[in-house]
């Protein structure tokens, strides 16, 4: 499922006037084709922009690969029950055998991915953010299995303007996160 989380200039808070923000964003991407990033007095993680993959981001890095994991590994990461049920349910399995890369990699991109990880924490700090108005300003894609054969949680930003507005209200949350493009 997709969703759009859109936000107007009104609802960001800063200590600019938010309209005179706004053209001071569009005016360094008009002069510098990249984001205005208003850090945070004190950052404590990183939320990277993979501007290779459509604006996504990630509170990780980009290119991380799922892990391998043993069956046991597995199980416990991503289901619940012990041992016993799982035999119930998976058969008789060698518990320290591998997992099939492509099962750990579907089970990863929905939780423990950088993006997914930037899906739950976007979605924690900005669940009021679906505020579309006629002065739209930012947009944020939050993709939720997005099709039938799809197994992976991301946000992306529409553009590097909505990645500006994002920082803003990110510093008004207290979130310690600082976008970083890379």
């Amino acid at each position: 499922m997709l969703t759009r989380r859109q936000f107007i200039i009104g609802a960001i808070g800063t200590a600019f006037t938010p309209l005179s923000f706004y053209e001071k964003a569009f005016s360094h991407y008009e002069n510098f084709g990249e984001a205005l990033i208003i850090p945070p007095p004190n950052p404590t993680r990183i939320l990277n922009v993979a501007s290779e993959y459509d604006l996504e981001f990630c509170l990780g890095d980009v290119h991380e690969e799922p892990p391998s994991m043993t069956w046991r590994e597995y199980l416990r990461r991503y289901w619940e029950g012990n041992e016993d049920e799982w035999r119930e349910d998976w058969g008789d399995i060698d518990f320290e055998a591998e997992v099939d890369q492509w099962r750990v990699a579907d089970s990863w991109c929905m939780h423990d991915s950088p993006a997914a990880k930037a899906y739950h924490e976007l979605g924690a700090l900005l669940p009021d953010l679906s505020r579309a108005e006629d002065d739209l300003r930012g947009e944020l894609l939050f993709y939720d299995c997005p099709n039938r054969l799809s197994n992976f949680r991301a946000v992306n930003a529409s553009s590097e303007l909505s990645i500006s507005l994002l920082q803003v209200e990110l510093n008004r949350l207290n979130s310690g996160l600082l976008i970083r493009v890379v």
